[in-house]
């Protein structure tokens, strides 16, 4: 069993816990040893764990340290608790792979679209030019042969 299942199971089992009835450290270590193979340090880092992120609460009760869930606990197993965290970090992940790589291909594609843009206008101006060329030099023949034809007429 993995240390977030181990997690989620401990919380699961506090659910119904409060400060005025909490679980004893010691039911709560019998109820970890018959669902896990754990040793007593990870099961007092697992309690630290859970106290540390705000999702249970130690406290003396009757003589005996005890553990309740906090309002915070209670939302974050309504979430999933550490395995649903995990799974929505991996989709955010993913998420975010796949924008990167959306945004990419789409950067490529207007890059490759705005060369050829700059290929057409290129092409386009080069024949604009020749044609203009061609204007200008029939222009000057016709002007040419109409002064030849003036000077033979005078």
């Amino acid at each position: 069993m993995s240390n977030l299942q181990l997690l989620d199971h401990i919380l699961e089992q506090l659910k119904n816990k409060t400060e005025q009835e909490p679980m004893p450290m010691e039911e709560l270590f019998w109820y970890g040893n018959k669902l896990f193979d754990t040793s007593s340090r990870t099961r007092f880092t697992v309690m630290n764990k859970l106290c540390k992120d705000g999702y249970a609460e130690q406290k003396e009760f009757n003589n005996m340290t005890c553990f309740f869930i906090t309002f915070d606990g209670l939302v974050f197993l309504e979430k999933k608790g550490y395995r649903g965290q995990l799974r929505k970090e991996k989709q955010r992940k993913r998420l975010n792979d796949v924008l990167a790589i959306t945004i990419a291909v789409s950067g490529s594609i207007a890059s490759y679209y705005y060369l050829l843009e700059i290929v057409n206008y290129e092409k386009n101006h080069h024949k604009q030019i020749h044609l203009n060329q061609k204007v200008q030099l029939k222009q000057e023949q016709q002007n040419t042969k109409k002064v030849l034809q003036t000077n033979k007429v005078q």
